[in-house]
């Protein structure tokens, strides 16, 4: 609920002529980014101001993916960058009261200063989704950071929508107001008073009417001082007047830089869906108090045919491990290697070379497998060393050295001097196992490094005895975040998706699409999407979208458009959605927290949209397929939410009464940015269905694994999957 001022309006909007006449509570009205709200009387049909949205420090911006709250001498705005949505949701007046029936005529105004312009466009006020019945309007900065305005009559983003893009573009760092006024058959366009331009072709009589929510900032980095929503057109006169009204609301000469931030409200509603199903059955806790969180990797460190779990932290500015604790199935500590008094992850990124960083270290190389194919496991792992990074093959159920030998990305990549001589900003050393010579063959290592586009990645194959068979040089976009094994073309050897670009078992280059994609990809998958085609590869790209389905070849077979994907975060491949043939792709579509985007693997037709439940940021969210119900259906565990849902966005399971004490232990929402209940799916118990296993990297007490509430939780000999030793995640 949210309390509103007020105000009446008389004849027209050149001035507020309005005083307070009270305080209401207005029903139904859900604020997601806020606010001072003023709500005006239409009674008479006068056509007054509908609502006015303005923060300072006594109205803080609240809800889901939150902007900050910035000053510069003494005035206030939201200072936003492309990862914070601000989620503005004011249909819940449409209906008995009709505040917001802005059908027949409207006019939206929106005072904001752009930092950047990414290459897609960035709206500042929408009421605009991409499946039928959502298309409404939508003002906002276009790539060349010129101003649309966009109306749809029929609900249906690509037919009955009319669009008008101003005649000028606006200027980086530079104060600006925007008016966009819609009538039965015009749109127009004002610019700090300005006439920018109209359209009186192919306009409708009236707006489609939707529950869409209306966001506000969606996909916009620059500083917003306030919005604001009239229910009828204004006349030029009044536009050029009010654009002078509003105009002073921020400072000129005030760059994004230089507005102080002051930090955001970190809201955590109570779950409305508890009970909604049966709660999972806690079949194992593991305490890790001691330690203090750490990353998680599992196998079967002894050999002994149940689940270890290795903890490890990262110790050195570079994403290198300092500290491995080796768990076995119980709990009890196995052996230890690295430095022992590290109890936290050291920082990484932007700063001075030999200073601390700045930002948590995210996952660095270590992983659990057989790697010389002898029967018992291996820890495959960095260690720092004499300024160094050194790669290290260990013993399994020992920690005993087999193998030790110069990391091949050593500092000259890590720290190359063309950076500035400075730590690379959120480094990413990636571990993978792959057969390159086919399953007859012992498998081979895959190392991949980079830095957030920061600087150049690297990719290397070696065999068993850490000796280097393959090198890619890679620009600073090509490789992403989270590469994909997978024998692609069907010939028996693993190939490698590395970002943008497709590596042959023997370290040849297939194809690079990274100058058409324009970015690095945050994530990978590769599955047959497409039946009787072979498999597909899905690229999902960070910052600037989309997301694309692509043949071994490398050639587009579909993609998403940069509105419905603005920033891929993440891809998931499953039989999502029982009753719909084949298998669904399911994308986190607006980077790290809000949108999920349900697509058919077949052809990327959306099938459905839905969001996060939890009212927290994340940085970022990294689901995990689950097959939770057994048979050829899965479901997507998502760790802001702690809940598996389907294709639909619909609830298959939670964890019930023990969702309290999860998030307790794990600490979710509460450490950096901050991370959710990160999990593993595993096979672990008496039936064919996956385990969930639990943890939190950087303050989690205690492992988790929950199983069926229908499961007699019997034990199983372990088996070693791929996704618990190729991790799609780097927490």
């Amino acid at each position: 609920m949210i309390t509103g001022t007020v105000q009446r309006f008389c004849g027209n909007h050149k001035r507020f002529l309005g005083i307070s006449i009270g305080v209401i509570l207005v029903a139904v009205l859900l604020v997601y980014s806020t606010v001072t709200l003023s709500v005006a009387d239409l009674a008479g049909g006068s056509g007054g101001m509908i609502a006015e949205y303005r923060w300072d420090p006594d109205h803080r911006p609240v809800g889901r993916s939150i902007p900050f709250l910035a000053s510069f001498e003494g005035n206030y705005a939201l200072k936003i960058n492309k990862y914070l949505e601000a989620y503005v949701e004011l249909t819940g007046q449409q209906g008995a009261v009709n505040d917001l029936d802005l059908r027949d005529g409207m006019t939206l105004t929106a005072v904001f200063q752009a930092s950047k312009q990414w290459p897609m466009k960035a709206a500042l006020i929408s009421q605009w989704g991409f499946m039928p019945g959502e298309a409404v309007y939508e003002l906002g900065l276009t790539p060349e950071r010129r101003v649309y305005f966009q109306v749809s009559g029929s609900g249906c983003f690509d037919r009955g929508v009319t669009e008008l893009v101003s005649d000028e573009s606006i200027e980086l760092e530079s104060p600006t107001v925007v008016t966009a006024t819609f009538e039965p058959g015009r749109l127009a366009l004002y610019i700090n008073g300005r006439f920018s331009g109209e359209v009186t072709s192919g306009v409708g009589d009236s707006l489609f009417d939707s529950d869409r929510p209306v966001r506000l900032l969606e996909r916009f980095e620059g500083i917003l001082g306030g919005v604001w929503f009239h229910d009828r057109a204004m006349s030029e006169a009044e536009a050029v007047s009010w654009s002078v009204e509003v105009a002073g609301i921020l400072p000129a000469n005030a760059p994004y830089a230089q507005w102080e931030s002051l930090g955001r409200n970190l809201v955590v509603s109570e779950p409305t869906y508890l009970g909604t199903t049966a709660g999972m059955r806690l079949y194992k806790e593991i305490d890790i108090s001691e330690y203090g969180g750490g990353y998680l990797c599992l196998g079967d460190l002894d050999n002994d045919g149940q689940v270890d779990y290795l903890l490890y932290k990262n110790g050195s500015s570079y994403t290198v491990p300092g500290r491995l604790i080796a768990l076995n199935h119980e709990g009890e500590r196995m052996w230890e290697a690295g430095d022992s008094s590290l109890m936290a992850h050291a920082n990484v990124g932007s700063a001075a070379v030999g200073e601390p960083g700045t930002t948590p270290a995210l996952r660095g190389i270590v992983t659990i497998y057989d790697i010389d194919e002898d029967g018992r496991s291996e820890v495959i792992t960095e260690l720092w060393e004499n300024n160094r990074p050194m790669l290290y093959i260990l013993d399994g159920e020992t920690g005993a050295v087999e193998c030790r030998a110069e990391s091949p990305i050593n500092m000259s990549i890590r720290q190359p001097l063309t950076s500035l001589n400075r730590q690379p900003s959120r480094s990413h050393p990636v571990i993978r196992i792959a057969y390159l010579q086919g399953r007859d063959n012992p498998p081979s290592i895959i190392l991949k490094y980079g830095a957030s586009s920061g600087i150049p990645c690297h990719a290397f194959a070696l065999d068993s005895s850490l000796n280097v068979l393959w090198h890619i040089a890679g620009g600073r976009n090509s490789m992403g975040h989270v590469p994909t094994v997978a024998d692609i073309d069907g010939d028996g050897c693993d190939e490698i998706v590395l970002g943008h670009m497709l590596a042959d078992n023997d370290g040849t280059v297939l194809w690079d699409r990274g100058l058409d994609f324009s970015w690095h990809a945050d994530t990978t998958a590769v599955a047959e999407l497409v039946p009787g085609e072979g498999k597909q590869i899905l690229i999902s790209v960070c910052g600037v979208g989309p997301l694309y389905c692509l043949s071994r070849d490398g050639e587009i077979i579909w993609q998403k458009t940069r509105e419905e994907i603005a920033h891929g975060q993440a891809v998931w491949v499953g039989n999502f959605i029982a009753d719909s043939p084949g298998l669904e792709v399911i994308a986190l579509a607006s980077g790290h927290v809000g949108s999920f985007v349900t697509c058919r693997g077949s052809d990327g037709t959306t099938l459905a949209r839905f969001e996060h439940r939890k009212l927290m940021p994340a940085y970022p969210d990294f689901p995990a397929v689950v097959n939770w119900q057994g048979g050829d259906v899965q479901s997507l565990w998502i760790p802001q939410d702690r809940v598996l849902v389907d294709g639909r966005g619909e609830i298959v399971a939670e964890l019930g009464d023990m969702d309290e004490y999860v998030q307790s232990k794990l600490h979710c929402g509460t450490s950096w940015r901050p991370v959710g209940a990160q999990a593993f799916a595993v096979d672990l118990c008496g039936d064919s269905r996956d385990e969930l296993v639990l943890y939190e990297p950087y303050g989690g007490d205690s492992i988790f694994i929950f199983t069926q509430p229908d499961s007699d939780a019997a034990e199983k000999p372990y088996v070693h999957q791929v996704n618990t030793y190729n991790i799609r995640s780097y927490f």
